[in-house]
């Protein structure tokens, strides 16, 4: 005969009981994480290290996706709906443009060296022009 047991009522085991029979029953338990491009950066990072670079390229592209300030994600950020009396007007720093950049940047940068840790050299290339084309419009605009 099978003993179970759930862990989410208090339960008090009394011998005599054969413990090869207990089943356990736990509740289950989704974990809810927010995805940042440093993270997928990070985590490709760790990829890229272990040699994974498939792996690692998925991680910055999301990291790249997640930077980009022509989606609508990014456009967000001046939302001015004047047909509603509840405007929510949200506004982008010059600080956090920074940091979109340099995430963007170092997405491109690290994306390019698993390019070529996978010979995939005309991939690598065209993400270096990328990380540079952000720095020379960068130049460009101040």
């Amino acid at each position: 005969e099978l003993l179970t047991i759930d862990i989410k009522q208090p339960t008090t085991l009394r011998p005599p009981f054969d413990t090869s029979t207990i089943l356990i029953t736990m509740p289950t338990m989704t974990a809810t994480t927010t995805t940042t491009p440093l993270s997928h950066i990070t985590k490709g990072d760790s990829l890229l290290i272990d040699g994974l670079y498939d792996a690692a390229i998925e991680n910055y592209t999301t990291a790249i996706c997640l930077t980009d300030t022509t989606t609508s994600r990014a456009k967000k950020s001046s939302t001015n709906d004047s047909s509603n009396d509840d405007t929510t007007t949200t506004t982008t720093t010059d600080e956090d443009n920074k940091v979109l950049l340099l995430l963007r940047f170092r997405s491109f940068t690290h994306r390019s060296e698993a390019y070529l840790s996978k010979l995939k050299y005309s991939h690598a290339y065209n993400d270096a022009r990328a990380a540079l084309a952000l720095i020379m419009d960068n130049d460009h605009s101040t």
